[in-house]
């Protein structure tokens, strides 16, 4: 599939991983992040833009030094702002942001922020399309779909592909891809 289609805000409420790459382009990746009360992203200095949106929660952010605080804020970080975004005490926040261009590998999932913390690697350049369609032929051996829709429907598109050597098949290129 081309593009990300789907409600951020839900996707954003829903998620309960500290930090999930929802999608990768080219020149952009989404991901969905959950603080825990009390938590925060950690400060961060970037070679990149950043943006962000809370969905739910309250807390700061601080963007070079100063501190904003308005429920449901988004904050654009331009490229070597130093930031971080705090969760207040009471309850989880949701939120995503879009860095451009990408800045974590597709597909990453850290459940918590001591995972991401011990994360060293960085995007990759292959993105969501590149990921899908090397899966499906079998070409690539990492799966990591953090969005059960993508997982569903790549089951479904597999579960409707005649095998490889059967007369169903009219598509060579697609057999002998993996040789």
């Amino acid at each position: 599939m081309k593009g990300y289609i789907d409600s951020i805000e839900k996707a954003a409420q829903q998620n309960a991983t500290f930090c999930t790459v929802s999608y990768t382009a080219k020149n952009c990746q989404l991901v969905v992040m959950s603080l825990k009360p009390g938590e925060d992203i950690g400060v961060e200095v970037h070679k990149l833009d950043q943006f962000f949106r809370v969905e739910e929660g309250e807390g700061k952010a601080v963007l070079d030094g100063l501190e904003h605080r308005k429920a449901g804020f988004a904050i654009l970080v331009p490229a070597g702002a130093r930031h971080n975004i705090i969760n207040g005490p009471s309850s989880p926040m949701k939120l995503y942001t879009l860095y451009a261009p990408p800045n974590q590998r597709d597909g990453v999932v850290h459940a918590t922020k001591a995972v991401a913390e011990a994360d060293k690697e960085h995007f990759d350049g292959k993105t969501t399309e590149w990921l899908s369609t090397r899966q499906l032929l079998g070409l690539h051996s990492r799966v990591s779909l953090p969005n059960a829709s993508r997982a569903e429907a790549t089951s479904r598109l597999l579960g409707a592909m005649p095998a490889c050597g059967t007369q169903q098949t009219n598509s060579p290129s697609l057999c002998d891809a993996g040789n």
